[in-house]
């Protein structure tokens, strides 16, 4: 079984957290604004996975 590798992206600042979690992710940005962080962050590892599922079902 093939994994998927993730990849490596270097978040400098809130700006680079916003931009994949809100514009290429699809979190709203009230979600990204007022939630915990580590909140938003399994929000986006649950899109992933989705995704991933969803481009390769099996």
């Amino acid at each position: 079984m093939k994994k998927v590798k993730n990849p490596d992206i270097k978040i400098e600042c809130v700006e680079d957290k916003y931009v994949l979690y809100c514009l290429v992710s699809g979190i709203d940005p009230e979600t990204f604004w007022h939630e915990p962080i580590s909140s938003v962050e399994r929000i986006y590892a649950g899109i992933t996975a989705f995704e991933a599922w969803r481009n390769n079902p099996k």
